[in-house]
């Protein structure tokens, strides 16, 4: 089983032409990707991607997308949206968009 927050993207990329799962670790601010040679697996060990900036506010970050409408390079460059605290209350947040270039094995 896959130990991830509730919201995961999975995806086919084509720059390492294997499967993707990105998430949020839970209670973390790391950004971590899983891939498989097929969707049914066998997935791999995580990965970071990076750890989320919190800006120095308390909380964690969550909610980690990749977003392959903006792609480039055929999915070597991967943009991630997550959540962080803004500061306004215990709910307020704001999304932030990291640019990330993958690496071939």
């Amino acid at each position: 089983m896959l130990d991830a927050a509730s919201i995961l993207s999975v995806q086919y990329n084509s720059y390492l032409g294997r499967w993707t799962a990105i998430y949020s670790a839970p209670l973390s601010n790391d950004v971590l990707v899983r891939t498989a040679p097929e969707f049914v697996g066998p997935w791999s060990d995580s990965t970071r991607l990076f750890t989320a900036d919190r800006r120095g506010l308390g909380g964690i970050s969550y909610d980690a997308q990749v977003h392959a409408e903006l792609a480039e390079g055929n999915g070597q460059v991967l943009y991630v949206s997550y959540s962080r605290p803004n500061g306004n209350g215990p709910f307020g947040s704001e999304l932030v968009l990291v640019r990330v270039s993958l690496e071939k094995p």
